[in-house]
């Protein structure tokens, strides 16, 4: 589960030029920047609350009303900004606005880092997709929330350094899982269970054949029957293992990357067995054999970056249409078939992704 909101400890308040109440803030224990009220200063509890997280509405939040209703999500959008040419990610409270939900005796009690995402009823925006089935997600199959950059505090470490690393570019798509387990393939969206079959009726049903038909249903079975992916991940061996991609293309998330068909872009390999996500030349060599492309490929490197504005700087780019990029995903690549284990905080392996400034205020 991803901390949509916790507690964190200001580092610096910087002066923003002309402007007497508001100051642009870093955290002791994070990578995150935001504007908040000029009063604050190094040391002070507040609370940070992630951008593109939902709000409950509730009293306390009120006051987001005019600036961050969303009548979709039925409650505050909580965005980045951009003021006086510095970018705001997210929002900074102090305990003074959530009061009724924690007293003060109890405020005092928290320390730097404790997370209140239940306790607010944060929600994060990905969690309120449209569920087209009543059936869960297949609790094998993990959710792909690659963790953002800054919520490393340990990123920019001398230890890692010169670590070998890939990168490639994030697809602005739909995700979904095709998944061969225990003689069963099944499709999955991030929440919901689409469609699971013993394995034989989905090779004879998921074939392109059957595509236009498919269409009917969603997008997911389509791409199913595009790639014939029940036949192609079998023949390929990938038993026991979660095929995780993008999906991107016309009617998707507005066809950023302006493609003429619905198109997968693979990003991951899951071994379920080993709960291991497999290297990128497994991915490359299975992408090869299905025909079916990977996320773009920017290139082999080592970890240079020394500060999260190196960062936003590299995901600065273009998709081929032009069209700004969400960003780009940094994993260490080690040696042997699978990604180096994650460190504190990572999701499933050693891996970030860090989100394009100029996508984020288009968006």
């Amino acid at each position: 589960m991803r901390h949509l909101a916790r507690v964190q400890i200001i580092k610096t308040v910087a002066p923003i030029p002309g402007k007497d109440r508001i100051g642009y803030i870093t955290f002791n224990n994070c990578n995150w920047r935001v504007i908040g009220e000029k009063f604050l200063k190094s040391g002070d509890k507040v609370i940070y609350i992630e951008y593109d997280s939902i709000l409950p509405e509730i009293p306390a939040f009120e006051f987001l009303r005019k600036r961050c209703w969303s009548e979709k999500y039925r409650g505050f959008k909580i965005g980045c900004m951009k003021m006086f040419n510095m970018v705001s990610y997210g929002l900074l409270l102090t305990h003074e606005s959530v009061k009724d939900i924690i007293p003060a005796a109890d405020w005092e009690h928290y320390q730097e880092g404790d997370d209140l995402t239940g306790l607010l009823q944060v929600r994060k925006i990905e969690d309120d997709e449209v569920v087209v089935s009543q059936k869960a997600r297949p609790p094998f199959i993990p959710k792909t929330d690659e963790t953002r950059a800054e919520v490393l505090p340990f990123l920019f470490d001398e230890q890692w350094q010169e670590l070998p690393v890939y990168c490639t570019v994030k697809v602005d798509g739909q995700n979904v899982n095709f998944a061969l387990y225990h003689g069963r393939f099944s499709i999955s969206s991030r929440n919901s269970l689409l469609y699971d079959e013993e394995l034989d009726k989905a090779k004879q049903e998921l074939i392109p054949e059957n595509r236009r038909r498919f269409h009917e249903a969603s997008v997911f079975h389509e791409m199913a029957c595009k790639y014939a992916l029940a036949s192609t991940i079998d023949a390929y061996g990938l038993i026991n293992c979660v095929v995780q991609c993008e999906q991107a293309g016309p009617g998707i998330q507005g066809n950023k990357m302006g493609l003429a068909d619905n198109t997968l872009f693979i990003f991951n390999l899951f071994d379920i067995q080993e709960q291991r996500y497999r290297s990128w030349e497994a991915i490359k060599q299975f992408s090869q054999n299905a025909e079916i492309p990977t996320v773009p490929f920017i290139e082999e490197t080592t970890f240079h970056w020394k500060t999260i504005d190196e960062l936003y700087e590299y995901s600065r780019g273009t998709y081929p249409n032009g069209h700004a990029r969400e960003g780009v995903v940094i994993r260490a690549s080690g040696a042997g078939n699978y990604l180096p284990l994650p460190e504190a905080d990572m999701n499933g392996c050693w891996s970030f992704k860090i989100i394009n400034p100029v996508y984020l205020l288009k968006g």
